[in-house]
Formats: structure tokens, sequence, C-alpha cells
């Protein structure tokens, strides 16, 4: 946002932040559930990702012990803990929360710079409904409603998905 010229194009992938950034809100569910109680265990992260991941047979061991490593390197856990905080003390407070709208913002934004935005057409966490308030405020953004595909759209349909990145970039 502060440096526009800096970027050629933008993609953004189903975003509840900025839903609730653009004053979109959405009532509380499973999967953000899933995710405020991924405690650094396996098990936990397992629950995670079943909770966001529409096509369950995409969930390996593998995939499991990839993001749990991640998610358990040394301070990812306290800095999770410290975003969920800061996140809330953002929407707490008039002066910041009116910093970090993109209400206003986001739109002008995309009038500047190409933009699209990936959307599972499933998603359990930033529901489909969502999205198309998003939708709605952002006329100038090619919205990709990915069929079969939760949150992580990547990993639901990573084959579509790289496609349509792929796509827009080169144009």
């Amino acid at each position: 946002m502060l440096y526009p010229k800096r970027i050629e194009k933008v993609v953004l992938v189903a975003s509840l932040t900025i839903g609730n950034a653009m004053g979109i809100s959405q009532a509380p569910n499973a999967a953000m559930k899933a995710l405020g109680g991924y405690d650094g265990t396996r098990d936990a992260m397992k629950r995670l990702l079943e909770a966001l991941i529409i096509d369950k047979s995409r969930i390996t061991d593998k995939l499991i012990d990839e993001r749990q490593a991640a998610a358990t390197r040394p301070g990812a856990l306290d800095s999770f803990k410290n975003l969920g905080k800061a996140i809330q003390a953002t929407r707490d407070d008039p002066l910041l929360s009116h910093r970090v709208g993109m209400k206003e913002s986001l739109p002008l934004l995309a009038k500047q710079i190409p933009t699209i935005f990936l959307w599972g057409a499933a998603d359990p966490f930033a529901v489909p409904e969502t999205g198309k308030g998003v939708e709605k405020l952002l006329p100038g953004v090619k919205f990709h409603w990915i069929e079969g595909a939760g949150h992580q759209v990547q990993t639901d349909k990573p084959d579509e998905s790289v496609k349509i990145i792929l796509d827009f970039l080169k144009k």
C-alpha cells in the first residue's frame, strides 16, 4: 500500500483478513476454531489441515510434517499468538483500524495495479459469502472461484491455481 510503484501485479488468495479490513464481518466457524486451537502438536496440525483442505487425499504425512516443521520452528508459535493479539488490538482501536482499513485503499490500489483474487468455492474458513462481499467491493479485480477447493486453493487445486497465476503474470 505504501509503495505501489514497486509492485507490478498482485495475486491475493482467500483472505478473511482482507474481508474484515474491507468492513465485512463473518461469524466464527469450525475452521477458525481449528486454527485457534492449534497448540503446536502434530495432531493439532492434522486437525487444522483437515479443517482447511477439502480434498482430504492431499493431507499426507509429508504435508503434515512439512507444515508442522514450519509452524514449530523457533519463535513461530509465539509469533502466531502475537499476530492474533495484534490483529485484535488493531480492530479494537479506532485510530489503528482506520489506518489499516482497506475499504477505500484496496479498490484504489487495484485500479493502479493489475490484481486477481483466488478463492475456494468451498472455503470453510473465509467462507464464499465473505469472498462475494469482497468481490462486490473490488469491481476492477478478477475473482477466480476455484471449484472443489477450500481455504488453501494451492493445496486443493495446485495445478489450476498455478495456471491461473502464471497466465496472469505472463500478460
